[in-house]
């Protein structure tokens, strides 16, 4: 049992980690060349990249959402004015032809990348496997919903080439669904499952959101029991991130239909439990993976890395996003495109890169990014990766450590010189992370970021 005081204590925002430093702190709009010239480096030096392609088109609005969507009705029009200014992209990031990326991975995410129709998502692929060079044992994985997707737009991908995807479930619970503007039965989303498998996907991914509304131990149950039952090769347990002055469509929700943070945290350890009593590891702060999955494999031999895909196995160096919001990561610097699809086509039309956010790492930056990394994806820390690599106020840092030990958050293995994340202390493993950002305490905003319970 979490004890009340502990939740106090811990009750602030901290960021998620999937990059360093956070976006808050990025500069301003890169030039036109920022992007293209590291590009040049990347294959120049025969480097394979992962790819993100963004698709920002949901056919309506799930009022707990932060991702970066865009409600437009179910038209053709959108999604080949998407197209259209992709290709526009690809040709950009491609010198139009004249390079062609190894892909080591490449993954479709959204908003809803299903929203787009059969000859659509073929005709993307077709962009893609023109300009890039998806090498043979990359992973193709797409998100979906399970509420508007198809049969025929599942088949369409398989057909070419992905072998992974992952359902939006978040709760089966009506009552938190209608809460949220969502509605799916689970004999829908077992027959959707079933239909996967035939087709021949290697691996369906379950996400579930606790935090929502009307949740409680007992229905959260309910649903975890549930998803068990579909056997899915993996599981993302998320808290919900509720940020209503950020996110405006959040008013919809009823604050006092939330579950309180003790609650909350119940919720999650209760699941936690009960996935890994049936077989499930629990790997990094949130996703449970049956033990032959490749992030069971990554986590077990150390080589677990998170990153704007979330918990990956074998990420390459470097990471390329297209499309509305996605941001690449190419040679330790982060680059975003215009998060609105208007902007980023506008752009792309006059000539432009389409991108308004950017920034380098530092050396330090990336010793702090591997110490994060190490913490959030395999919840440890050796002394000696503490001692050389932390470039801040070491004597800080060790006195928050301390705290964390006190309040059970952290453990110190003698025999083997390292600190332990403890299993109600993953919880609280963002504010781990958030001792060693060297940033924080200069960041300008902090409201843009969830609580942890």
């Amino acid at each position: 049992m979490i004890a009340k005081e502990l939740l106090i204590r811990y009750s602030n925002p901290a960021p998620r980690y999937v990059a360093y430093p956070s976006p808050n702190i990025w500069k301003s709009k890169p030039s036109i060349q920022e992007r293209i010239n590291r590009i040049k480096e990347i294959h120049n030096h025969n480097k394979p990249i992962d790819l993100y392609v963004h698709i920002p088109f949901c056919s309506k609005l799930c009022w707990y959402c932060g991702c970066k969507t865009e409600i437009r009705p179910e038209k053709n029009c959108y999604g080949e004015n998407f197209i259209e200014s992709l290709e526009k992209e690809i040709k950009q990031v491609s010198l139009n032809g004249k390079i062609q990326l190894k892909v080591s991975s490449l993954h479709l995410g959204g908003g809803t990348p299903t929203y787009l129709s059969e000859s659509q998502l073929s005709r993307l692929m077709v962009l893609i496997n023109r300009a890039f060079l998806i090498e043979p044992e990359a992973v193709l994985s797409v998100e979906s919903n399970p509420e508007t997707v198809n049969i025929a737009k599942l088949k369409t991908l398989w057909e070419n080439g992905f072998t992974r995807v992952s359902f939006g479930i978040q709760d089966f619970n009506q009552k938190t669904q209608f809460a949220i503007n969502r509605e799916h039965s689970y004999e829908d989303v077992k027959d959707l499952i079933f239909r996967c498998r035939e087709i021949g996907y290697k691996s369906v991914n379950l996400d579930l959101v606790y935090g929502l509304p009307h949740q409680d131990q007992k229905s959260f149950l309910q649903s975890i029991k549930k998803v068990i039952s579909l056997e899915p090769e993996r599981v993302a347990l998320y808290n919900f991130a509720y940020l209503p002055k950020k996110i405006p469509h959040q008013r919809l929700i009823n604050p006092k239909a939330l579950p309180d943070p003790k609650e909350n945290c119940q919720i999650f350890l209760q699941s936690s439990n009960l996935f890994k009593k049936h077989g499930f590891l629990h790997v990094g702060m949130d996703h449970f993976v049956k033990d032959d999955d490749s992030l069971a494999k990554a986590f077990i031999n150390g080589t677990l890395q998170r990153n704007f895909m979330g918990y990956v196995s074998n990420p390459s160096e470097n990471l390329l996003g297209l499309g509305p919001g996605a941001i690449s990561f190419l040679n330790h610097a982060y680059i975003r495109n215009q998060p609105s699809s208007i902007s980023w086509s506008h752009q792309l039309r006059r000539g432009e890169s389409g991108q308004d956010l950017w920034y380098e790492q530092t050396l330090s930056d990336q010793k702090a990014q591997g110490i994060i990394n190490q913490v959030l994806c395999h919840m440890t820390l050796t002394e000696d990766q503490l001692t050389n690599e932390f470039t801040g106020n070491l004597k800080t840092l060790r006195e928050k450590f301390v705290q964390f030990e006190n309040d059970k958050i952290l453990n110190w293995d003698e025999k083997n010189k390292k600190w332990n994340i403890t299993g109600e202390g993953i919880i609280f493993s963002r504010f781990v992370a958030q001792a060693i950002d060297q940033h924080w305490e200069n960041s300008q905003s902090k409201d843009g970021y969830s609580k942890v319970a």
